[in-house]
């Protein structure tokens, strides 16, 4: 074609698109595996995988989590696969130690994550002094970095016999302590 006349040509373009696609990184495959969105598009919301034992924590673009983030908000620049990272979950079971029992029996956090606030048994004539894991006390501020079980601690109450003689002559001595179940004697 020979140049006749001033003419404008637009031209045309296709938006590239770009795949995100999904390693569950040992948890349940998702559904569909991958997703494909144009250029500088949000990627929109992505799977929630689960896995027996494990919290999902987030996707990365690193099998170990050291790679960058990937939320539904970020945007498709390239194609990629992203993997799951988990976080281990923990269980803490209550002995109490002939106390009464604890309701739920067990608590269970991400690793990391503080126990929170732990069952309070009961026992009679006893005063319950906290939780052990062999010597170790746990508290509600103690991080869960594995499965533990914890035992309640008692404290053996005591109790006082006052002499009262109404007038008689005085007893000496004038009160008697006593642990919980002991004959006063």
């Amino acid at each position: 074609s020979k140049a006749t006349a001033s003419i404008t040509v637009t031209a045309q373009w296709t938006k590239n698109t770009y795949t995100l696609k999904y390693d569950s990184n040992g948890g349940s495959t998702c559904s569909p595996t991958s997703i494909t969105k144009g250029y500088n598009e949000a990627w929109g919301t992505l799977c929630a995988p689960t896995r027996s034992g494990y919290a999902f924590k987030e996707w990365n673009t690193k099998q170990d989590g050291t790679g960058t983030k990937v939320t539904k908000n970020t945007v498709a620049s390239d194609n990629t696969t992203v993997y799951a990272i988990w976080n281990q979950k923990y269980t803490l079971t209550y002995n109490s130690n002939g106390g009464s029992s604890c309701n739920p029996t067990t608590v269970t956090k991400e690793s990391g994550e503080a126990w929170g606030t732990l069952c309070a048994p009961t026992k009679t004539g006893y005063t319950f002094a906290g939780w052990k894991n062999g010597t170790t006390t746990v508290t509600k501020d103690s991080k869960a970095t594995g499965n533990i079980t914890v035992t309640a601690e008692w404290t053996t109450n005591s109790y006082t016999l006052t002499y009262n003689s109404n007038g008689g002559s005085t007893c000496s001595p004038t009160k008697v302590t006593k642990s919980y179940n002991e004959a006063w004697g």
